[in-house]
Formats: C-alpha cells, structure tokens, sequence
C-alpha cells in the first residue's frame, strides 16, 4: 500500500510541473512563416501547385532549412520544381546550382526551357555535369552533402547529411579550404 501511495504522489509531482518553454519556437516559427510565403508566391506556375500536396514544399524547405544567403546545390535536379523553391528561399544575397546529367537533357529540355522563364531562376547556374563529379569548378566552397533517404538512400533524420565521395566529405568538413 505504501508504494502504490508512493507512485501516486510521483505521479502527481510530475504532473504538476509547468511545460518547459520552447527556448527556439519564434525562430522556426519565423522560418516557417518564410518558407509558407515562397510556397505561396503568386508568380508560381500553376503546373507546380498543382504538383504541391503529393510534394509538401512548405515541410520540405522546413526540413532542408534552406535560408537566404546560402549556397545550394539539387543534385539530380530534373525539372526544376525543387530548385526553384530553393532559389526562391536563398533569395539574390545566395547562390543555387542546378545540377544534371548531360545524358537528361534531351528528356529535360522543354522543361528546363519553360522553367527558366520564371523570374525565380534567373541567378540559378545550370550544371550540366555527371553525376561522379557533380560539383561545377565556380562552387569550390560549396559543401556538396544530401539528406540520407533523399534519391534512394534509407533512414531520413533530420541533421544527418551524407557525402558521395571523399572530396565532398573532405569540403563539408572543411579540411581543403571551402565549405564549412
């Protein structure tokens, strides 16, 4: 009987404690405010909102964390639909680059002609290079990394990014000069 008396008063102690207090919500919640207002954007294409509810660009920008002044690369970026996001995020004060394999081009051309009309890409630099080099020369200090799950890989968590080849790895981690 004491120890069921005992686990009750636990119980009540530990109920009746306040919530602890978000030490960073307003700042995610500004970001998140940010990222719905690229989503949001007038000038989109309808072909793209379209596209939005299988897609959820408002949580995959919350996810990538994507902010103005940064400098990004889409890996495999096909069409376009993500980069773009991604250039409207980064805002003029970033940088994006917009990698394929020139073997793509030929399936990707009218795409990327009518995707590049959209004032949002107008500072997107296209890298048209293979896939075992995907970094152009201009983009030295870009760290080159993706979330584990995105295009194949397993077991998404937030923070965890991996790097496809030693010198990317060296660059994210900062040992040759670039990258941070």
């Amino acid at each position: 009987m004491k120890r069921i008396a005992v686990l009750l008063v636990c119980a009540a102690a530990c109920k009746s404690a306040p919530p602890p207090a978000p030490a960073t919500a307003a700042p995610k919640e500004d970001g998140r405010a940010a990222r719905n207002t690229v989503v949001s954007a007038p000038d989109r294409s309808a072909a793209d909102k379209d596209l939005d509810p299988g897609r959820k660009p408002a949580e995959m920008l919350d996810f990538l964390d994507v902010r103005p002044g940064m400098k990004v690369e889409d890996l495999g970026a096909g069409g376009g639909y993500t980069t773009e996001l991604i250039a409207r995020s980064v805002g003029p004060s970033g940088a994006v680059y917009m990698q394929n394999d020139p073997r793509w081009l030929s399936f990707l051309k009218d795409a990327l002609a009518e995707r590049f009309t959209h004032p949002a890409m107008k500072d997107v630099v296209r890298a048209e290079i293979p896939f075992d080099d995907p970094v152009p020369p201009e983009a030295k200090n870009l760290a080159v990394a993706r979330p584990r799950g995105a295009r194949g890989s397993a077991g998404i968590r937030p923070g965890q990014l991996r790097c496809d080849r030693p010198a990317d790895a060296a660059r994210l981690r900062g040992q040759d000069g670039g990258g941070r």
